[in-house]
């Protein structure tokens, strides 16, 4: 019986200190590979998405690199602190496009004026291409909103329904998403019909 409870209060131990320490006992070996791989980059320990006290020095130091091309200066590039899954490939963009890329893995956008670079968390931010592609980032905003900025950066019309609720806040962070896909996906989150048209974009009551 006395060894018994010594088997339990050790079992008990150990189990404290895995939880205290966030560590698994007996991982296998597939998701010990996967953590030490998630890394963003060399030095960098920590997991893609983890927002920290810390700077992303990688992204830190791709900036510099871009803002350098132009003879820019980064003003508060401790605020890229949000580690992506994945971060966006620069080549072929010019050092503006490239700023902006990095802003957005960090989940901010890059604000460039009299050649002093600025990272801004939440800025909205909507531009259209000649394929009817948009990039749109924009945190905490009503439908209403980003509907506005979409109508904006087309240069169009926006025709809302008056009985038509848009007070639905939505965050929406997309990179050359046809902005068919972004009217569907706004369309779903507010119970409405949200369509393209010649004349701009039309939002109608779901019937």
């Amino acid at each position: 019986m006395q060894v018994s409870l010594r088997t339990v209060l050790t079992l008990v131990v150990c189990a404290a200190v895995a939880t205290a320490t966030g560590c698994k006992q007996d991982a296998a070996p597939g998701e010990q590979a996967s953590t030490a791989t998630t890394g963003a980059g060399p030095g960098d320990g920590r997991n893609p998405g983890e927002s920290t006290d810390g700077p992303d020095h990688v992204a830190i130091a791709r900036a510099r690199d871009a803002a350098a091309l132009a003879g820019w200066t980064l003003v508060n590039p401790e605020a890229l602190s949000r580690v992506p899954p994945a971060r966006r490939e620069l080549a072929g963009l010019d050092p503006a496009e490239a700023l902006d890329a990095i802003a957005r893995d960090a989940g901010l956008r890059a604000h460039i004026d009299a050649g002093r670079v600025r990272f801004l968390r939440g800025a909205p931010y909507a531009a259209i291409d000649g394929r009817a592609e948009i990039d749109l980032l924009i945190l905490d905003a009503s439908a209403a909103d980003i509907l506005r900025h979409i109508a904006t950066a087309g240069r169009t019309g926006l025709d809302v329904a008056p009985d038509v609720d848009l007070e639905r806040h939505v965050s929406m962070n997309f990179t050359r998403v046809p902005i068919r896909t972004v009217l569907t996906l706004l369309a779903d989150e507010t119970g409405t019909d949200i369509t393209p048209h010649a004349d701009g974009i039309r939002v109608r009551p779901r019937t």
